[in-house]
């Protein structure tokens, strides 16, 4: 927004460096591709809640694209006719991805037509009637880093847009989706058919994750085919998983232990125009090594909160070329919040633990303090934990838990 812009020009204007700066959210030094223009770059060595003044990493050429494949170090994707997914090959792996004869990214539009609460619901029965999706047309693209199709389709008087590509140096597919939406009482839906062997998934919400039945066993699990989840819905066995990670859809059907996204609705009721026009959003598959072993919350975080590059050219800037707020040294320990605190002098810290894992972690502020104190969410002091005047903290953290913290300096 506006506010951000003028808060990044008054800092690159004092930054020194020749080169691109590059902003990161993220709590702990990470590599990531960002976008610069129309390309996608990447840049190592990301600061910690920090910025560096960074040089790109140069093209390694790995992106293969060709008729109807595309192919990198880490995945063979092949598709149909219509330009669905009919085949990933994880070369790291030697396995397939899909079931057999199962299409991945298959976009499907279904009658939505719920009893009440039209806005708000999605009945079962909505998958009983099914509406043609139609190839329109594809092309080859080239951003930097990332290549693939954009490949448009069309339902209805609606068009559908989409660049499908890999990345150079990532396990992840990404579906960059535009779409002028014209329908009325039709949703719109992705599939996922996963070859993977699970009873449960995992889907992220604000502090960690939930894990919901991928299973109609039951009459409860019946009940719950549609569910939500906020950056990531996860499916993993042992030592292999794949997560669904969305920029901004949180609803997921769950049919014969498969997923599927919702992607766009068209009530009448309240909004008789609701959903109506133009739509820009993200989402990716990313293949890792199982849920535990993974950087999961990492990848979802900055896909989400990608770095910001802008560029700095100023040798004489009274700030750093690099700097770094905090950073915690586990990955499952997530800083989610630094701000200043609301009616006191100093600064909150919110802290949660991701994996549902007891951890004992090191905090290194970039400034020593003069005393922490765990707050409940309202700020209210609690526990005086220390008063030191150094910059590092060693803190235990439990399963799921959220700490605050009020940082003086």
């Amino acid at each position: 927004g506006k506010m951000q812009e003028e808060c990044l020009k008054k800092l690159t204007e004092r930054i020194q460096g020749n080169g691109v700066c590059i902003f990161n959210a993220w709590s702990g030094e990470s590599d990531a591709v960002i976008k610069i223009g129309e390309e996608y770059r990447l840049v190592k060595g990301l600061p910690s809640k920090g910025y560096a003044v960074k040089h790109v990493e140069p093209l390694n050429g790995s992106v293969i694209v060709t008729d109807k494949r595309i192919e990198n170090e880490f995945f063979i994707v092949e598709f149909n006719d219509l330009y669905d997914i009919a085949r990933i090959f994880d070369k790291r792996k030697n396995r397939e991805l899909l079931k057999n004869s199962r299409f991945c990214n298959e976009i499907s539009a279904y009658e939505d037509s719920p009893h009440e609460f039209d806005a708000w619901e999605i009945k079962d029965y909505t998958y009983d009637k099914k509406y043609p999706v139609e190839f329109i047309s594809k092309t080859v693209i080239q951003q930097g880093c990332c290549s693939g199709f954009e490949v448009v389709k069309r339902v209805g008087q609606s068009t559908i847009s989409q660049k499908i590509c890999l990345f150079e140096n990532q396990p992840l597919i990404d579906f960059d989706t535009k779409i002028d939406w014209r329908e009325t009482h039709i949703l719109l839906k992705t599939a996922f058919p996963f070859d993977l062997n699970t009873y449960t998934g995992r889907s992220n919400i604000q502090f960690g994750h939930l894990q919901r039945s991928l299973h109609d066993n039951t009459s409860w699990e019946k009940a719950r085919y549609e569910v939500c989840a906020h950056r990531y819905f996860d499916i993993s066995e042992d030592n292999y998983g794949v997560a669904v990670i969305t920029d901004s859809k949180y609803g997921y059907g769950i049919q014969n232990g498969e997923i599927n996204l919702s992607l766009l609705r068209a009530s009448t009721y309240p909004d008789k125009n609701a959903d109506k026009g133009v739509h820009s959003f993200r989402y990716a598959i990313y293949v890792h090594d199982g849920f535990e072993n993974s950087n999961v919350e990492r990848i979802a975080y900055l896909y989400n909160n990608p770095p910001i590059a802008r560029s700095v050219k100023n040798p004489t800037g009274d700030l750093p070329s690099a700097y770094s707020f905090v950073k915690v040294d586990k990955d499952n320990v997530v800083v989610d919040t630094v701000k200043k605190a609301e009616s006191a002098e100093g600064y909150i810290l919110r802290l949660y633990e991701s994996k549902n894992r007891r951890t004992n972690c090191e905090i290194t502020l970039a400034v020593p303090y003069t005393k922490v104190a765990f707050c409940d969410l309202m700020e209210n002091e609690e526990i005086v934990l220390e008063t030191s005047n150094t910059n590092t903290l060693k803190l235990m953290i439990k399963p799921f838990e959220i700490v605050t913290l009020k940082v003086s300096c």
